[in-house]
């Protein structure tokens, strides 16, 4: 165990144990939901996890600290995707930086309100012909194999480091979109250059080791609708053959309107889509606690005038609830596993502790750094209960 697992560890203790007032974290059985075997199997193979979500997954906190420890006991075989959110206004994760000369422009499946035409990572990016991006992975310094998924006329569109050799690539096409794999190995730095206009969907880089690759996909504002929407989107998440997909919404849908039969028709239509990526084993995760903001307006009379204040005040979303238990009952009908993130983190109404405490954020619906770590080492110790290690 690490030292910065340590830390962590001995924080959410302190969390457990230290005052009534602070979060009360759940780590009975009760928080799986039809439990079942996960093989993991790293001698000379490479175990592959999609993690898809909204907001909190994009920010890679909580995804990246689950796949730390993964590959910490499982082994490192590399970052899985890349893309340059920067260059289209977005939040990027830790895990690696993006420079290019100028802004893109981008389509991102927040906007799939009906069918719509958006890639692996939730965003697209238009990038012109004749543009470099530079890509720097900061949490794997081995030598990277990357591979391109984009949309263009000309399959032989892209390049690595001004190598315009065709030999050196390989590339598989389909009626929507190429890949295109680099044959040798690059550094940790690397820019991608374009020879043609592309629609940019992703980039896939690993370093060839056996062990575990996580493959982040996360769109701030993204609900379940807006994936299914997206059809080249479940044909790319086909592409990565992955071995375990875990799925965390479900927020968005608890500060909308959407109704508890209306989500579960969309759970359906999601998930027989997901089913088709091929996966072995699919893990849903409940949205946390949290709460609405209210704005309160007070009237005060001081020195013989009216005064009107207006104060904003932070109020129980009891959506939560009927979103997690329309999730946890589609779970039970499909028998497939649910991890309930609500009762792991306290259940009713403990997301003001969490705040209190430094752990979530003052919108009372995100969470801190340091809070989506617990959640990562939450379902870690969750998971390790059923894992198999070949």
């Amino acid at each position: 165990m690490n030292m910065n697992r340590l830390i962590l560890l001995a924080n959410f203790v302190l969390i457990k144990v230290i005052a009534l007032a602070q979060p009360v974290l759940m780590h009975d059985d009760n928080v799986i939901y039809q439990p079942q075997p996960i093989t993991i199997d790293t001698y000379n193979k490479v175990f592959k996890v999609v993690h898809i979500g909204d907001s909190h997954i994009q920010a890679d906190w909580f995804s990246g600290k689950l796949r730390s420890l993964l590959q910490e006991e499982y082994g490192n075989a590399g970052i899985g995707i890349l893309f340059p959110y920067r260059q289209i206004k977005t939040n990027s994760p830790p895990t690696f930086s993006s420079v290019a000369s100028a802004p893109f422009i981008a389509s991102k499946i927040t906007k799939c309100k009906t069918a719509c035409d958006v890639g692996i990572v939730g965003y697209n990016a238009q990038i012109p012909a004749g543009s470099m991006v530079v890509f720097n992975i900061k949490k794997d310094t081995q030598p990277q194999f990357v591979s391109v998924i984009f949309q263009s006329d000309n399959e032989h569109a892209i390049g690595f480091n001004h190598d315009n050799q065709d030999e050196n690539y390989t590339t598989q096409t389909s009626t929507t979109y190429n890949i295109t794999s680099y044959k040798k190995p690059l550094s940790n730095s690397f820019h991608l250059n374009t020879k043609s206009n592309i629609t940019l969907n992703g980039l896939i880089s690993s370093n060839g080791n056996p062990g575990v690759i996580y493959y982040t996909i996360g769109a701030n504002g993204a609900t379940f609708n807006n994936y299914i929407n997206s059809n080249l989107f479940f044909q790319q998440l086909k592409s990565l053959q992955p071995d375990l997909i875990i799925i965390s919404m479900g927020t968005n849908e608890s500060v909308s309107d959407i109704s508890a039969d209306s989500l579960s028709a969309q759970l359906q239509n999601f998930h027989s889509k997901i089913l088709e990526a091929g996966a072995d084993k699919i893990i849903y995760t409940t949205p946390a606690d949290n709460y609405l903001r209210k704005s309160v307006t007070t009237r005060k009379k001081v020195k013989g005038k009216w005064r009107t204040r207006r104060t904003v005040a932070y109020i129980n979303n009891p959506k939560v609830e009927i979103i997690r238990q329309t999730m946890i009952n589609f779970c039970n009908q499909q028998q497939v596993m649910c991890w309930d993130l609500y009762r792991a983190m306290g259940g009713d109404r403990s997301m003001r502790q969490w705040v209190q405490t430094g752990y979530a954020a003052k919108d009372h619906i995100h969470f801190s750094k340091g809070g989506y770590e617990i959640q990562g080492m939450l379902l870690f110790d969750a998971l390790q209960k059923y894992v198999i290690n070949k």
